[in-house]
């Protein structure tokens, strides 16, 4: 409405100055090409991301966690590194009737420094949205183990003995779908609808608590090339993510996160874990003054 409300109003402008006197051969076309101008403005090209499960391709990924801690002692300034790697691949196995995809993920093998965990592969499956919703999951108990391992491992740098601790949790016991929430957290969320260069979507990450917000910044061939970030009182965090929008897959999710809260989480989380397990963890007497963790899920091309 907006548009034609301009194009009448310069029409009538012409007309009335065409009534006062007849116009120069220059002038039409001056007034042509200000109607004509005003016609055209064109709207922004918007691009539809979506995940697509062509049957039968295999893709694979390698996922990596790195975690470096910075310590300040006596005026004495060092870091402490660590690093976890996870390869794994995803075969579709066709779209039920909805459309969502039927995906087999396979866990091939990782290491946590040189402590090597999925000492055998480990198959998921999973049903998933184009959206990149995970609606269903069978096998994810085998993956929460492994993980649970993972997160001792680390926590052992700031309450000592945690990896040594009885805890005894039976993952069988629970159902797979559990565990989806957590999962959803490794899949990069693509926006619900139709994106235009400049455009911004959010996601809530209930793990963490906080949105991320995610801008699309350029199309080229045929990928999307998108700016990750978001920031609280607990710290920041940014890194950009490409999706290779004909194709329908996640080419790659880069995260860096940075808090100086570390203390304050680990003293909680000593807290939580004396009460559940009821026997007492004291964190360490020397915390870092600041954590840095980046975490990559990146396309690992095999042909």
């Amino acid at each position: 409405m907006k548009k034609l409300l301009i194009v009448l109003g310069v029409f009538f402008f012409a007309a009335g100055l065409y009534c006062e006197e007849i116009p120069t051969a220059t002038q039409s076309t001056t007034e042509e090409t200000m109607i004509k101008t005003e016609e055209v403005k064109e709207e922004p090209v918007k691009y539809t991301l979506l995940y697509k499960f062509p049957q039968g391709k295999e893709i694979y990924y390698q996922l990596s966690m790195d975690r470096k801690d910075d310590f300040n002692i006596a005026g004495r300034k060092f870091d402490v590194k660590k690093k976890t790697v996870v390869y794994l691949s995803e075969l579709f196995q066709g779209v039920d009737e909805n459309g969502n995809g039927l995906i087999k993920v396979t866990y091939l093998q990782g290491w946590q420094d040189n402590i090597r965990i999925f000492s055998q592969p480990k198959e998921v499956r999973a049903k998933m949205s184009p959206r990149g919703e995970i609606l269903e999951s069978q096998g994810l108990q085998d993956i929460a183990a492994e993980f649970f391992k993972v997160l001792q491992y680390n926590l052992a740098d700031y309450i000592p003995g945690i990896d040594r601790l009885p805890v005894k949790i039976d993952f069988s016991k629970m159902p797979s779908n559990a565990f989806n929430i957590y999962w959803q957290a490794f899949i990069f969320p693509v926006p619900e609808k139709p994106v235009a260069i400049g455009d911004i979507w959010k996601r809530e990450d209930k793990n963490a608590g906080i949105t991320i917000q995610y801008k699309l910044q350029e199309i080229k061939e045929g990928k999307a090339y998108i700016e990750v970030i978001t920031e609280d009182n607990r710290g920041s965090l940014d890194g950009k993510a490409i999706f290779d929008i004909e194709n329908g897959y996640l080419i790659l999710n880069y995260v860096n996160m940075v808090t100086d809260s570390t203390g304050k989480i680990v003293q909680r989380a000593a807290k939580e874990i004396t009460g559940a397990t009821g026997t007492e963890v004291k964190p360490a007497s020397t915390l870092p003054e600041r954590t840095h963790i980046t975490f990559k899920m990146e396309f690992v091309p095999m042909e």
